[in-house]
């Protein structure tokens, strides 16, 4: 059986986790709101 998963499923699933994980280490709200094209990169490698 197999699952179709779009990129953009799994850019949406990275962001939030990243979102919550800078939220978790205490960061200030103004990048707590914010995904950098390095987090997303950081969080695929």
């Amino acid at each position: 059986m197999c699952y179709y998963i779009g990129i953009e499923d799994l850019a949406a699933n990275a962001m939030i986790e990243i979102l919550e994980k800078k939220q978790k280490d205490g960061k200030s709200i103004e990048s707590v709101l914010s995904v950098t094209l390095r987090d997303l990169e950081e969080y695929g490698a």
